[in-house]
């Protein structure tokens, strides 16, 4: 192996391997669902908005 002779890229560390920094994510309320189907006998589209992934949300989808 041949020794370094220039400095390492700043997201790198002297030995070589990348420096990792912690994840910012985070799941607030602005979070939005949304359902969408195509109804194949007439070609309509069917999209809808909800605040949550739930079973009522999603059967409230299937009727409409």
């Amino acid at each position: 192996m041949i020794p370094r002779t220039f400095p390492p890229a700043p997201a790198w560390s002297a030995d070589g391997h990348r420096i990792k920094s912690e994840l910012d994510y985070t799941r607030g309320p602005e979070k939005t669902w949304v359902f969408g189907g195509l109804r194949i006998r007439d070609g309509i589209e069917i999209t809808m908005i909800a605040s949550s992934r739930s079973s009522v949300c999603y059967k409230q989808f299937l009727e409409r």
